[in-house]
């Protein structure tokens, strides 16, 4: 009887912590909501003023650099790609680093691959491959600072 009585009495208070916390959750529920319709509504507006009021594309918001018209003079430029493990991105990473538009003879661009994952190092190996005959491209493995002094920075 008087263990009956014990498991009643703790099946009560949790059907009581039950209802508590489903009290809980429905206002939590509708603050996520509105912080989602929030986000949504400020993504909305960046892009109307983006696209309504500049009327352009996005590279024609920023003023463009002066450069000289022959490539030869323009600067040599070096694009530090640091990657580890990153096997989902690398392959995207490269392209647009490769699809630049700037001189290939003035574009270096050094792969910092200091992955451990061999499938990562695999992939990067044959997007790299693949853009060696028209780019400068280098795989450093291991360290950032020594590319940067490589790169003359």
């Amino acid at each position: 009887m008087h263990s009956t009585a014990l498991g009643l009495l703790l099946q009560q208070l949790w059907v009581l912590l039950l209802r508590n916390i489903i009290h809980l959750a429905a206002p939590c529920t509708l603050l996520l909501a509105a912080d989602h319709l929030r986000c949504c509504t400020i993504f909305l507006v960046a892009k109307f003023r983006h696209h309504v009021l500049r009327k352009g594309a996005p590279q024609d918001a920023y003023p463009q650099a002066l450069l000289p018209r022959d490539e030869a003079a323009w600067p040599c430029v070096a694009v530090q790609l640091p990657i580890f493990n990153e096997r989902a991105v690398c392959c995207q990473l490269i392209d647009a680093a490769c699809a630049l538009r700037w001189p290939h003879q003035r574009l270096i661009i050094q792969v910092l691959d200091d992955s451990t994952d061999v499938k990562t190092r695999y992939a990067v190996f044959y997007v790299v491959g693949v853009y060696m005959y028209m780019h400068t491209i280098h795989i450093k493995p291991h360290s950032f600072l020594p590319s940067l002094q490589a790169a003359g920075g």
